[in-house]
């Protein structure tokens, strides 16, 4: 990360694609908030590419950033998409 910022004030995203698809973006790029807001899955839009990662504080450092994807351990699968009306499954 850049000098003098704090790892701590990161957030990251993940995309779960199959090994051989290009990459839509590189992980270098910078995209603004509102491209983010327009790929991250929610609730009301679960088809939309990318996971919020869950920040670990306690193993963060000034240093260091750790984020925890798909926390409730939800299976996916590369080559299944997901609907809307599986969002709140359990």
């Amino acid at each position: 990360h850049a000098p003098g910022v704090n790892a701590r004030a990161f957030v990251a995203w993940v995309e779960f694609v199959k090994k051989d698809d290009p990459a839509a973006y590189e992980p270098t790029q910078t995209l603004s908030l509102g491209d983010l807001a327009r790929l991250e899955r929610t609730k009301e839009d679960p088809t939309k590419p990318w996971v919020r990662g869950e920040r670990l504080d306690e193993k963060c450092t000034e240093l260091i950033s750790a984020f925890e994807f798909n926390k409730e351990r939800r299976g996916w699968h590369y080559g299944w998409t997901s609907s809307k009306h599986t969002c709140d499954a359990e």
